[in-house]
Formats: C-alpha cells, sequence, structure tokens
C-alpha cells in the first residue's frame, strides 16, 4: 500500500489523503477517529488493476470491509458506518472501470440482527450481514454478496445459490448447516468459509454420506456443507475455507483421505476427488472411487467396486464380484469366489484369488497377473503387440517352478497347471492370434516367453471319431487324427503326425516332420525340411 498525506487544497480547504492499493496488499485497516478535524479531510481509496464489478465488501461491526482482489487482501475502515461519526461521506473509491462513493457502499450494504430466539432471516438484493445471535437460526441472503453468522445455537444458512457469499464462524457456534451452490469453473465466485482463531492443522475434515462435516474447535462445533460430495451436482463444492493460519480450496480438500462405511444391505456407495476408503461390508454392494487413490474394500456379497481415475486399490472380498479399475496404475484383488476382474488403462496388477475367475488387464499395456496356489481355474483376457515387448503382460506364478508345471493346448487355447490338475490359467487363442502371445510367464527358477514356449514345449493333439481339422503351431506338435478322414497340419516346427484310422490328408510343413498315415487311404506331404513319411 502506498499512502501520500500531501497538503492539498481545494476550494473547500480541505486535506486530500491518498491511499492506493495493488494486488497482494494484505490486511490493511485506516482508523480514523470522529474528531471534528475529520469534517476537513478527503479520503481517495484507489486499487489498481481491480473493477468494481468484481469487488466484495460487507459490514463487520460498524466497519466497512473491501476485498478488491481475493480473501488475502482486504481493507478495513474503521467505524464507517458508526452513527457516531459524520466522516463517511469524505471517501471516494476509485477502481480501474468507475469511481464510486460512500452512498454507494453504505446504500447497498443491509444488516439485520436475530435475537436470543430461534430467527429466520431473509436478507434482500444488496450486500446482506446477517447475524443470528443465540438460537436455532434459519439465515437466508438471497441475492448479493451476504454475510452470514450463525452465532451460538443449530443454524441452517442460505447464502444464495451461484453468488459469492461468506460465512463466518467462531468457536462456541454450534452444530450448522451451510447450503449453497456455486459454479465449480468459477474459483472467484467460491463461497468463503470462515473459521475465525483457527487453525487449519487443528481442524477435523470428516465425511457423512454426501456431507462434508468440519471440526474446526473440537467435538462440540461443526459446519456441514450439505451435498459437497454429490458428484452427480459438481456445484455444491464451490468453496474455500480461511483459517487462521491458511486457505484451503476445493483442490486442498481432494487431497485429504475420507472414510465411507456401508451398511449390512446392498448399498451404493460414491466416492470423489479425493483419496477415499470405502468399505461396502456385507450384501451386494456398488463401490465408486471417483478421481483421486481410493481403496475399495467390497466385504462379503456379489460386490461391484469401481476404482475410477487414479491409482486405486479394489479388494472384492468372499462371493463372485466384478471389479473395475478405471484409469491409472490400480491393484485388484478378487478374493474368495468366481471374480470378473478388469484393470483398464495403466499398468495394473490382477489378483484373482481363489475360484474361478476372468481377468483382463488393459489392451496394448503393460499389466501383471499373480497366481498361487489353490487359485482355481482362471482364464486371462489381454493382447498386445509382439513387436512391442515393453508392452508384454507378466504371468507371475509365486512359490511355482517351470520344471513341474504342465502347457497345454486346448482347440486354440493356452492352458498353463502351475500347481496341480486343480488349478490352471487358461489364455484364449494363444495359437491363432499373434497379439494373444505377448506374454512372459515368471516362475521361481526362470521366466519365458513365446520363443521359449517354441523351441522348448511339446503340444499334443488328439481328434475324435469325426473328420477333423488340426492344425499344430510352430512349436514340436504331435497331433492325432483318430478315427474318420482328418486333416492334420503340422505347421513349423519338428512335428509328428498320426493320421490313424480313415483316408487321411497329412501336411508336414516346415521342419523335419515324421507323418504316419495308418489304415486307409492317405496322402502324405512333407513339406520343407527333412521328412520321414510312412504310408
Amino acid at each position: 500500500m502506498i499512502q501520500t498525506d500531501s497538503n492539498i487544497s481545494n476550494v473547500n480547504n480541505r486535506t486530500i489523503n491518498r491511499y492506493i492499493y495493488k494486488p497482494g496488499h494484505g490486511q490493511e485497516m485506516i482508523n480514523h477517529n470522529a474528531s471534528e478535524n475529520n469534517q476537513n479531510q478527503q479520503y481517495e481509496i484507489t486499487f489498481e488493476q481491480a473493477n468494481s464489478a468484481n469487488v466484495r465488501f460487507f459490514k463487520s461491526d460498524n466497519n466497512l470491509v473491501i476485498q478488491a482482489y481475493n480473501n488475502q487482501d482486504s481493507l478495513t475502515i474503521i467505524d464507517f458506518f458508526s452513527s457516531e461519526n459524520n466522516y463517511a461521506g469524505n471517501f471516494i473509491f476509485i477502481f480501474d472501470d468507475k469511481t464510486l462513493n460512500s452512498k454507494y457502499f453504505i446504500d447497498n450494504t443491509n444488516v439485520l440482527n436475530g435475537t436470543e430466539k430461534n430467527d429466520t432471516l431473509n436478507g434482500s438484493d444488496k450486500n446482506d450481514t446477517i447475524n443470528g445471535y443465540a438460537g436455532d437460526d434459519i439465515l437466508k441472503g438471497g441475492s448479493g454478496y451476504d454475510v452470514l453468522i450463525g452465532g451460538s445455537g443449530n443454524d441452517k444458512l442460505y447464502g444464495g445459490d451461484y453468488e459469492k457469499d461468506r460465512y463466518v464462524f467462531e468457536a462456541g457456534h454450534g452444530q450448522d448447516t451451510i447450503v449453497d451452490k456455486g459454479y465449480r469453473n468459477q474459483k472467484e465466485q467460491y463461497n468463503d468459509v470462515v473459521f475465525m482463531k483457527a487453525k487449519s492443522t487443528d481442524a477435523v475434515f470428516d465425511r457423512s454420506g454426501q456431507d462434508l462435516v468440519i471440526q474446526a474447535y473440537g467435538n462440540d462445533d461443526s459446519v456441514t456443507i450439505q451435498n459437497f460430495f454429490d458428484l452427480s451436482y459438481t456445484d455444491n463444492c464451490a468453496f474455500n475455507f480461511v483459517f487462521e493460519d491458511k486457505v484451503l480450496s476445493v483442490d486442498d480438500i481432494a487431497a485429504m483421505s475420507f472414510a465411507i462405511g456401508g451398511t449390512a444391505g446392498d448399498d451404493v456407495l460414491r466416492g470423489w476427488d479425493s483419496n477415499d476408503v470405502i468399505a461396502g461390508g456385507p450384501g451386494n454392494d456398488k463401490l465408486y472411487g471417483g478421481d483421486g487413490i481410493d481403496n475399495l474394500f467390497g466385504g462379503k456379497g456379489d460386490d461391484e467396486l469401481y476404482g475410477g481415475n487414479g491409482n486405486d486399490y479394489l479388494s472384492g472380498g468372499a462371493g463372485n464380484d466384478k471389479l473395475y479399475g478405471g484409469d491409472g496404475n490400480d491393484i485388484l484383488v478378487g478374493g474368495d469366489g468366481d471374480d470378473y476382474l478388469e484393470g483398464g488403462s495403466g499398468y495394473d496388477i490382477l489378483i484373482g484369488g481363489p475360484g474361478n475367475d476372468t481377468l483382463k488387464g488393459g489392451i496394448r499395456e503393460k499389466d501383471r497377473y499373480e497366481f498361487a496356489a489353490g487359485h482355481g481355474q482362471d482364464t486371462i483376457d489381454d493382447e498386445a503387440y509382439l513387436s512391442e515387448k515393453n508392452t508384454w503382460d507378466e504371468v507371475v506364478f509365486k512359490d511355482a517352478r517351470f520344471a513341474d508345471a504342465q502347457f497345454i493346448r486346448s482347440g486354440n487355447d493356452l492352458i498353463i497347471k502351475a500347481y496341480g490338475d486343480s488349478d490352471s490359467v487358461t489364455l484364449p487363442s494363444y495359437f491363432t492370434h499373434f497379439t494373444k502371445r505377448a506374454f512372459n510367464f515368471i516362475f521361481e527358477d526362470r521366466t519365458i516367453g513365446e520363443q521359449d514356449i517354441i523351441k522348448e514345449i511339446t503340444f499334443t493333439m488328439n481328434g475324435d471319431d469325426g473328420d477333423n481339422v488340426i492344425h499344430g503351431w510352430d512349436s514340436k506338435d504331435i497331433i492325432s487324427g483318430g478315427k474318420g478322414n482328418d486333416t492334420l497340419y503340422g505347421e513349423a516346427g519338428n512335428d509328428e503326425l498320426y493320421g490313424d484310422e480313415g483316408n487321411d490328408t497329412l501336411y508336414g510343413g516346415d521342419g523335419n516332420d515324421i507323418l504316419v498315415g495308418g489304415d486307409g487311404d492317405d496322402y502324405l506331404e512333407g513339406g520343407s525340411g527333412y521328412d520321414i513319411l510312412i504310408g
């Protein structure tokens, strides 16, 4: 702030006091006592880089408070409204767009005071200052920039939707509720919730249903902001929280963690932009994390969990659950039951747990699938380009050795049994689509990929009594047609093809193959390589 106290005289022989303010000027005060000398004083208050339309002003006791820039900058003119002081008319206020006199601020400021009883006070179209005092009061600001002070008692405060208002609290204010809205994308219009002589570090922020509850002075006082967390209507969270040490924005609230608990029934629980902990409990629950780093626990029952944006942790618990990670690097744990896990985008870790689970990561993004003994009959549905090895998915078999694992072909699917016949992991279309083969299989003793499987593993395929058409793969294949007129293709690799009964057609393909026609009139074609053909 710059003040100039030069003795400039006009025709009325008045002294002009000039005050110049700029953004960031802080908490300033003008205090001139009501002496006779003041009648010969004129005060020019200049706010540079400020338009009158954006200025907030209100009455505090007999003082005029002007906020021309933001919550951190304010000018208080002591006793501006005092009936014993006649110098209010000596002020002019200069903004970039226009100059205002004292009458403008006096005419547009309205004060309502309640009683010790339960009052209902309704503001006007002006900038109202409403003080409920004691009792359980209802204060309604209406249009304009209103200041609502509930006082002691359990009050309900309505500032007026989509206009900036100010709510003021101090120790002993009681259990109060704020109902207000503002445009979330217009931060300069956010409502101010002011906690006098309170520090943000001592305040407790909690969630109750869709409401935000703030305790700034201990357990006896609370401010509830109704529907603050309602994701279907984000205008309910347009607030700044003003403490003695700092101002918290809605983004600061979003960075906090909130716990949400369900009931024994079927609950629908929604998180917010914050870091939420949501527990459904018993029942068939639907949990929505929303934005932020969320922890979702389904509990017992057939639950649906949606992580949303952020790096989330989802645990289905007992029951047949559906887990959707959404965007971010998520961890999904199915728990007991036949679960469906879908990671979404990001590097996700999927753990089905006991039961027959279906696991789906993110297409063409690296994911991790973890299994342990007793995991059940599980299926992985994922794909990536073989040429982009950095996107290959990891399939981890904990405490299992590659030497003890079985790799089985069933139709076009690859089945891996790492813990005996009771557990299996199926990868559909592994042998027919190259995008379905972008996996590394991690065991305790080694890690193998597609080329290791081709070189080291032999797959056996058997036809039935019908006329079968069976294709081998790039690996070593042993194919038996069985009864019927079969057509067998060894494809690449050193293959063994057995027509068995019937009039069969055998094509060895690339590699050193053995073709045995068996009974019937057979056609054998070895292809490239050193082949042995036995009709």
